[in-house]
């Protein structure tokens, strides 16, 4: 196995941490109290209906996770095919 010893850059906006890499929010316990939570229909749903008209960015915040995580989480839906049935709750 090979072990990089490679620093993670970041930046603060507003306070706010942020990956210099891709630009997302660096976890914090105050915007992501949902992390590591499972899912319930009603997030799925929300994530599944809004998805269209929210950026990541604003679809975590309202769901409490990280956008690496939401963006995961659809497109495990999307692989599945269950985009259409959650938006349909």
């Amino acid at each position: 196995m090979i072990y990089h010893n490679k620093k993670i850059e970041t930046y603060f906006i507003d306070g706010i941490e942020y990956y210099k890499s891709n630009h997302r929010m660096v976890y914090n316990k105050e915007f992501h109290g949902r992390h590591g939570k499972n899912w319930s229909i009603k997030e799925l749903s929300y994530l599944c209906k809004m998805r269209p008209y929210m950026s990541w960015k604003n679809l975590s915040m309202a769901l409490e996770r990280t956008q690496s995580t939401c963006m995961n989480k659809y497109n495990e839906l999307k692989k599945n095919n269950k985009i259409d049935f959650y938006k349909n709750i």
